[in-house]
């Protein structure tokens, strides 16, 4: 015997449905949290320490390694201080825009300069950094999830 969908949703009831746990659940929020904040200092710590010889390159690239290392070195912190979708999305921007520059810098150039070579350290901040976006993605996902649930 073939059981419709709207039979087995009418014998489970519409409960059944708002009972689905979030993506990662509460504790899995803290994990990848504390996860975010740890990639975005180191992060930021990379940045900044190669920002002078960025400056000797060009200004606005050491300016732009010195933005970019404040604003994750600080979202990270921020993350571990406050729980608000604000840090976590400040995070996530300033990483996304990161790993298109770093890319950008090594398959086209960046404005007035040549192709850049790929570097080791460059890789592993760029894996970093791309971390953080697809955790601050799965991050936006759940707490979506959550309010949907919590609004039904």
């Amino acid at each position: 015997m073939r059981v419709s969908t709207a039979t087995t949703i009418e014998k489970l009831g519409a409960n059944a449905f708002k009972q689905r746990r979030p993506l990662l659940g509460r504790s899995g929020h803290v994990r990848a949290r504390i996860f975010l904040s740890a990639f975005g200092i180191f992060a930021g710590v990379v940045h900044l320490a190669l920002a002078g010889p960025h400056f000797e390159e060009a200004t606005w690239l050491g300016t732009a390694f010195l933005a970019d290392g404040l604003g994750l070195g600080m979202a990270g912190v921020w993350m571990l201080l406050s729980e608000t979708r604000r840090a976590t999305r400040a995070a996530g921007v300033a990483a996304a825009l990161t790993v298109l520059a770093y890319l950008g810098s090594r398959t086209i150039g960046l404005p007035g300069m040549e192709r850049e070579a790929w570097d080791a350290l460059g890789v592993v901040t760029t894996v970093a950094e791309l971390a953080i976006l697809v955790s601050w993605l799965l991050l936006e996902r759940s707490e979506r999830e959550a309010a949907v649930e919590a609004a039904a």
